[in-house]
């Protein structure tokens, strides 16, 4: 019995191993796949070359429109020149006022005791607004 039982397992293993594909087959399908894969590269390069060409023929279209503008402009200025009219208005900017640091005069002992009289004098006033700390004083 474990003699035919060992036969029927061996039996059935190579019959599950024969179900596969085949060496062909599989170099068949590796080959349909690269196929696939080089298709879709070359289409893909092909899209690339054509918006490429796009872009430079939209270049050379603004070139020849910006060309054509500066020849027309420049005309008009010709035109505008010989009528004795300002071709266009020519506007200066003005430079910005460069402001120079004020330079301060006196020492700390100065500023403090300054601050202190008028804040003396405020406090008298208003009430108690006079600084109390040297930091206070500094402000």
């Amino acid at each position: 019995m474990k003699k035919s039982l060992l036969a029927l397992s061996v039996a059935g293993i190579f019959l599950l191993s024969a179900c596969g594909p085949s060496a062909e087959e599989k170099a068949a399908e590796a080959k349909r796949v690269q196929d696939s894969i080089d298709a879709v590269n070359a289409a893909a390069a092909e899209k690339a070359y054509q918006d490429s060409m796009a872009m430079v023929a939209e270049a050379q279209a603004a070139a020849e429109k910006a060309a054509q503008d500066s020849i027309a402009a420049a005309e008009e200025a010709a035109k505008n020149k010989k009528g004795g009219k300002p071709a266009t208005k020519t506007v200066t900017k003005e430079e910005p006022k460069k402001v120079e640091p004020q330079k301060q005069s006196g020492s700390l002992k100065d500023k403090i005791g300054a601050e202190t009289k008028n804040a003396t004098d405020a406090g008298k006033k208003e009430g108690e607004n006079a600084p109390k700390k040297l930091k206070d004083k500094l402000k």
